[in-house]
């Protein structure tokens, strides 16, 4: 199941309590064409990655705690934890604490997931993925 949250306690809920799977939480714009898109490829990836990933989608529209929490700008960003610790990627894009574009292909995002997934369970909380975007 993709959960959709509202409130940033229903979020750090979430985080806190899962210690098996990467969770990956979707801050957007609902009403956006990137945000749409992103959230479709989320929806077909979900049944391949069900076991390894949480996927959460918060809506920004009216949620400006959020906004501020994690000083989001753009209008699809996804952020990681793993086992209740924020995992850091470095893109080669100079911001570790989140991905601020969405993929356009559910293969680009399974790449990528498989990839962070496989560093977090080694123990790994900050990752280099460069040229991978």
């Amino acid at each position: 199941m993709i959960l959709r949250i509202s409130t940033l306690e229903e979020l750090k809920t979430l985080i806190f309590s899962e210690m098996h799977r990467l969770v990956v939480v979707r801050f957007g714009y609902q009403s956006t064409n990137e945000c749409i898109e992103c959230d479709n490829i989320i929806a077909k990836v979900y049944w391949i990655l069900r076991r390894k990933i949480l996927f959460i989608l918060v809506n920004l529209e009216d949620n400006e705690i959020f906004i501020n929490s994690f000083s989001l700008y753009d209008p699809v960003s996804l952020i990681f934890f793993y086992r209740n610790r924020h995992v850091m990627i470095d893109f080669g894009t100079g911001d570790l604490n989140k991905v601020s574009h969405y993929f356009r292909t559910k293969d680009d995002l399974i790449k990528i997931l498989e990839i962070i997934y496989e560093g977090v369970i080694k123990g790994n909380t900050r990752l280099y993925l460069h040229g991978l975007i």
